[in-house]
């Protein structure tokens, strides 16, 4: 039993260095990004709530562009930073990244075990069902509103695709039969297609942490102007290796 026990307090020491490594390093990247922006940008933003409140938008648009992965009960936490990104940058703080990082990992397994089982069984398309723009555009309530959100993501499309095959046909007997066999197809590829999506992001390198640490670092960036960038160490490498030995010359005449 104290072996268990030590074995899952190393585990959990080994995932919150895992964590707190590129959070850090992005705190102070975040920190330098603004200085330096402050020094050489031409007409550098005051880092002030009206940047925060631009960032924070920035960086939930980047991660849950279609309002997916994060409930309400989720956002009303993180609401709390909103106007409160501009401090935790100048005081090199990480309670927004930790606290960001924490919910996307929970709802990322959530979401792949809710994945598997809504698309385990056959779409029933004798109910009458619809899907709102209001569903559309805003998070789900709680976990139970973001499984009907996800069912009915992977529904519409199955739909709208067995209908373009089925209006093909007027036999009923043959619909059926393509409605039957068509959906298990297209249920298994949305299955595929979703779970790598999933895994890309768990699986990315230095995990969920040093990928959400990257986008807030990306979104300060560009908060300044469309043109600001953020580079990690590898795409700073990948953009050398793509301009090759030429000489380029940048500049007005």
């Amino acid at each position: 039993m104290q072996l268990k026990k030590t074995i899952i307090l190393i585990l959990a020491f080994i995932s919150f260095k895992l964590i707190a490594q590129p959070v850090q390093k992005a705190a102070t990247d975040a920190f330098l990004i603004t200085r330096m922006a402050e020094k050489f940008h031409v007409q550098p933003r005051t880092l002030d709530d009206a940047f925060s409140a631009d960032l924070y938008t920035s960086v939930l648009k980047k991660i849950d562009a279609e309002k997916l992965y994060f409930t309400q009960e989720d956002i009303k936490l993180l609401d709390a930073f909103k106007f409160q990104l501009d401090n935790e940058i100048a005081g090199k703080k990480t309670a927004f990244l930790q606290l960001l990082i924490t919910f996307y990992t929970q709802r990322l397994q959530q979401l792949d075990t809710m994945a598997d089982n809504i698309l385990k069984t056959p779409f029933n398309f004798s109910l009458n069902e619809k899907y709102t723009v209001q569903e559309d555009t805003s998070y789900p309530a709680n976990t139970a509103a973001q499984r009907v959100k996800l069912y009915k993501n992977f529904k519409y499309p199955i739909v709208s695709g067995i209908a373009m095959l089925v209006k093909e046909t007027k036999d009923a007997t043959k619909q059926k039969k393509l409605i039957d066999s068509t959906q298990a197809i297209f249920r298994k590829k949305i299955l595929e297609s979703f779970k790598r999506n999933i895994q890309k992001e768990i699986q990315s390198p230095g995990g969920i942490a040093q990928l959400l640490s990257n986008d807030y670092c990306r979104a300060i960036a560009t908060c300044y102007d469309p043109h600001s960038a953020y580079m990690t160490l590898t795409d700073r490498e990948n953009f050398e290796s793509g301009l090759g030995k030429k000489i380029w010359f940048l500049g007005l005449i």
